[in-house]
């Protein structure tokens, strides 16, 4: 299954036809599978932050609270070549050496400069990004906050969240090798009350939250098209074209399956494809 790195990218995605699930699903079953509590994903790239908090439920999650392509200035203290710089790293990965999950640091290391070639040394570094991070404004979590992206593998960055996040358990986000085997449906939290406003009007009401488990059905007369599917959206257009399928005198009818897409951001979806396989999907909510 594709994933879109972020909200608007996956939003418009989705929209057009797409099949294709945010990158925060991918997350949080990626995290889900450390823990049973609620939890914080926090993405770390060389310029930029973004965190997802996730609500859980009986196994199932959702995003609760969001923030994506924030930049920061923490590469201005860690700038890119020195996480590619092999030695350094390496250096740094014995000073920040992992026990147990976490990094932990002595204080003799304070005034030892950070490489060979340089006159920084750990104390100042460490501070200098501690207070970066603080100014990020991550929301707290009590249970567990999972690193992810381009700074995510540096001891010393991950060392400095132990310190900001003191209540939390501060860990790696290691991906899944069942990726391409995720349905939403089987994961996320489906926003209950929030399906009870919508019906779809087809030979009778048909609740949105039965259409989330299977699709139906539907045969169109052509001539409907006009008729409200649901409300403020007419079956026109749902449909990819107007082609008929089949005709019965000078009656042309169409065959579509409807059914009802949740996403982990609580969005609602409903989906109409062709018999060729066309979709076109409207966000609800």
């Amino acid at each position: 299954m594709n994933s879109a790195s972020n909200y608007d990218d996956y939003l418009s995605r989705k929209t057009s036809g797409e099949k294709i699930i945010p990158i925060a699903s991918m997350y949080g079953l990626w995290a889900s599978s450390f823990t049973s509590d609620a939890f914080l994903v926090v993405t770390l790239n060389m310029d930029t932050f973004s965190f997802y908090k996730y609500h859980v439920e009986g196994g199932k999650f959702f995003v609760a609270d969001f923030r994506e392509s924030i930049p920061h200035q923490i590469s201005k203290y860690i700038p890119h070549h020195y996480i590619q710089d092999s030695a350094m790293m390496q250096w740094w990965k014995n000073v920040f050496f992992e026990q147990d999950g976490q990094c932990t640091y002595d204080s003799y290391y304070d005034t030892l400069s950070i490489s060979e070639d340089s006159n920084i040394v750990f104390k100042d570094l460490i501070n200098d990004v501690e207070a970066l991070v603080h100014s990020l404004h991550i929301p707290s979590t009590e249970t567990q906050l999972f690193l992810t992206g381009d700074l995510s593998g540096c001891f010393l960055v991950r060392y400095v969240f132990q310190q900001c996040f003191p209540s939390s358990k501060v860990r790696m986000l290691q991906a899944s090798s069942t990726d391409d085997l995720i349905n939403e449906k089987d994961i996320v939290l489906r926003p209950e009350e929030q399906l009870k406003n919508y019906v779809l009007h087809a030979n009778g009401d048909i609740k949105f939250s039965m259409l989330t488990t299977s699709p139906v059905s539907i045969t169109l007369p052509l001539l409907s098209m006009n008729s409200m599917m649901i409300s403020g959206v007419n079956w026109g257009e749902m449909l990819h074209d107007q082609q008929e399928d089949y005709s019965v005198g000078n009656f042309g009818f169409k065959k579509v399956n409807i059914h009802v897409e949740c996403d982990v951001f609580q969005n609602i979806f409903i989906v109409c494809e062709d018999l060729k396989g066309n979709r076109k999907v409207k966000h609800i909510n």
